[in-house]
């Protein structure tokens, strides 16, 4: 009888232990996103624009609002759109991306759009965040239809750029297709 109410005991104490250590743990908040990486079309640095996500992180399967805005050297001509790309680790595109209108704006003007689309229902724990800026022209043209592009790398550590775990610096365009 003793032992089985020690036995009983020591888990009821047990239990409230492991309970209270867990509340006494701070919870680690989600790093916000950062758009940080640059682009680069044949071996030129594309103008960096700004973005911002909404919900921060992103939710695999839910909307997701990006902000973006940005002044830049060159128009948005009347045909200007917003490019929006997720991309695993070997360069996969992940879902199906969006694109959105982005009004006509001239030269050292500040332009600002926000599109909404459907994250993709699965995501990497690392993953890339494109966001690009075109003026789109037939046949394409990246060194000419890319006003202004920025990037962001998710999950990685800030291990050295190129490193093992180190998340790269640069999205370079080739063609008609992007490469990170």
């Amino acid at each position: 009888m003793n032992r089985l109410l020690f036995i009983h005991l020591f888990l009821l104490v047990a239990l409230f232990v492991t309970n209270a250590v867990n509340a006494a743990v701070p919870k680690k908040r989600p790093t916000p996103t950062r758009f940080d990486v640059t682009c680069q079309v044949n071996g030129t640095d594309v103008e960096k624009i700004k973005a911002r996500l909404n919900p921060d992180p992103v939710v695999a399967g839910k909307n997701v609002t990006f902000s973006i805005s940005g002044l830049l050297s060159r128009d948005i001509a009347a045909n200007g759109t917003v490019l929006i790309g997720f991309q695993d680790v070997v360069g996969f595109n992940i879902g199906d991306g969006a694109s959105a209108p982005v009004p006509p704006t001239k030269a050292e003007n500040v332009f600002s759009v926000d599109a909404t689309l459907e994250a993709p229902t699965v995501l990497p724990t690392q993953y890339f965040i494109e966001v690009i800026v075109v003026n789109p022209s037939n046949p394409p043209d990246p060194q000419k239809d890319i006003v202004g592009c920025v990037g962001a790398a998710v999950g990685f550590d800030d291990g050295p750029v190129g490193g093992l775990n180190g998340s790269p610096n640069k999205i370079v365009a080739s063609n008609s297709f992007l490469i990170l």
